[in-house]
């Protein structure tokens, strides 16, 4: 897969403008400088705080799934991953919304998702819930994205 992608790589037209107008330090400057605007700041912490909860619960994920009452295997854990193929789809929906509702609405719209997922796979302890808390993380955290980019 990674070969196909070099190949495509390659086949891409070269660049040739060859005009650096900007400095690497002043595009460093330039990014450092986004945090003073407190808005973009305000979006980045919201991002960065969605990523960790994201991270946090996918990382506890695994043992939490490996150990009573699942003792779920490697494969079937794994297997659970697909569940992220919801977010994929809702994203561009998302994304749409944004344009149509506002920022604002569909951040909290994914951000509500996110809450509700952790919830419901924190406190039942049934495959039942966990699939579909699973489903609503991932759709939470591809929701609440192209909000915050925007």
């Amino acid at each position: 897969m990674l070969l196909g992608v070099f190949i495509l790589l390659k086949r891409l037209p070269k660049n040739n403008d060859t005009n650096n107008e900007m400095s690497i330090l002043r595009t460093l400057r330039n990014t450092i400088s986004l945090f003073g605007n407190i808005q973009i700041f305000q979006l980045l912490l919201i991002g960065f705080l969605l990523f960790f909860s994201y991270l946090g619960t996918a990382t506890f994920l695994t043992p939490y799934l490996s150990g009573p009452p699942f003792s779920f295997g490697p494969g079937i854990i794994g297997f659970l991953g697909f569940t992220g193929i919801a977010g994929m789809l809702v994203s561009p929906i998302a994304g749409r919304f944004v344009v149509k509702f506002g920022s604002y609405r569909v951040m909290l719209t994914g951000i509500f998702t996110v809450i509700c997922a952790i919830q419901m796979m924190g406190y039942v302890k049934s495959l039942m819930f966990i699939i579909p808390g699973l489903t609503l993380l991932y759709t939470g955290v591809f929701i609440c994205q192209p909000a915050v980019m925007s």
